[in-house]
């Protein structure tokens, strides 16, 4: 059974221009489309500094800020399949889960289809990616500093660079079900689009779209 997971680390996330803040609503949110869109077994867990009612949780050790939170997921599962929690699903995923992922992510959005970017807004492998989180650890410090320009960019950047850019990109894998939102979706949801990844503003509880639920 996958294990599908996001993370929550509370209290206010500062990006660039940009102040986030998530909760344990924002949680349930995901969670309720997960139960909607994802007709086989699995497992919904969330990693976090905090306790969400009708949630299984499991705990944040490190204190990391914001998004390196993540680096957490790699100590806790060999078999997973990663939501942001600003992800908003309008499809039937079941196909994307049940793939037989060894490390698959994102290709940047932003970036001409041949980019090396990784997008680490959903994430999936199976085995034991534990170093990434191991070296990470080693120097946390040092590799948040290094990745915090446009060529390595946040986790995302150090993921990719440990991976040696070695990682099967979602839209090559599952061509059109995973999209953006700022590039995407001007004129509604592409037909057979199964996940739509907000990236930057807005976020969307910011917007009213008729295929977005309420938070």
């Amino acid at each position: 059974m996958t294990t599908i997971a996001c993370v929550l680390k509370t209290g206010v996330w500062k990006n660039r221009h940009m102040k986030i803040t998530y909760s344990a609503k924002h949680v349930r949110w995901l969670q309720g489309m997960v139960t909607r869109f994802c007709p086989v077994p699995y497992r919904f867990v969330c990693l976090t500094d905090t306790q969400i009612d009708g949630v299984e949780t499991l705990p944040l050790k490190d204190n990391l800020p914001g998004w390196w939170s993540k680096m957490e997921l790699f100590r806790e599962f060999q078999n997973c399949f990663y939501l942001d929690l600003d992800t908003v699903l309008v499809g039937d995923i079941s196909e994307i889960v049940n793939h037989p992922h060894k490390f698959s992510a994102l290709r940047n959005f932003s970036r001409t289809p041949d980019t090396k970017r990784m997008g680490s807004a959903v994430m999936a492998w199976n085995g034991d990616y534990r170093f990434l989180y191991d070296r990470f650890m080693h120097a946390p410090k040092r590799h948040m500093a290094e990745c915090s320009s446009s060529n390595k960019w946040g986790d995302q950047g150090f993921i990719c660079h440990e991976l040696n850019w070695a990682f099967d990109r979602f839209q090559d894998l599952f061509p059109g079900q995973i999209v953006s939102y700022k590039v995407h979706c001007k004129d509604g949801v592409p037909p057979g689009a199964s996940v739509v990844c907000f990236h930057g503003k807005p976020k969307p509880w910011d917007i009213t779209r008729d295929w977005i639920p309420q938070l």
